[in-house]
């Protein structure tokens, strides 16, 4: 995206002025604990479970996968207020204001739906 529309995710979403390399990523990645995460993990898998039937997206000896990506879900050049993000773009770099979020989504091989 950098390259395309001289912006990238990474600045968009979480304000970085440069893409870390996978082995930077790596570095910082690695040093967090995996099981700090489990209990946040484990209260919303069993949420969301209770919600609906995860039994056709069940793969991989019982396992789940959740999807992580960044979307845009809100755009307008009039619409507007304090927490929005804002970009100015076109010729007259006008500003436009948009919502961007992180989405988890469970998917699983075979199925049109997440």
């Amino acid at each position: 995206m950098q390259n395309d529309v001289g912006r990238s995710n990474c600045q968009t979403l979480f304000g970085m002025q440069g893409i870390p390399s996978d082995g930077q990523i790596r570095n910082l990645l690695d040093r967090l604990v995996p099981d700090s995460f489990q209990l946040l993990f484990l209260h919303l898998l069993d949420t969301l479970r209770s919600k609906g039937d995860f039994s056709p997206f069940v793969r991989l000896s019982n396992r789940i996968l959740v999807a992580l990506d960044g979307i845009e879900f809100h755009s307008s050049w009039t619409i507007h207020y304090q927490q929005c993000s804002s970009r100015r773009t076109g010729q007259d770099k006008r500003p436009s204001f948009f919502h961007t979020m992180v989405a988890a989504v469970v998917v699983a091989s075979g199925h049109n739906r997440v």
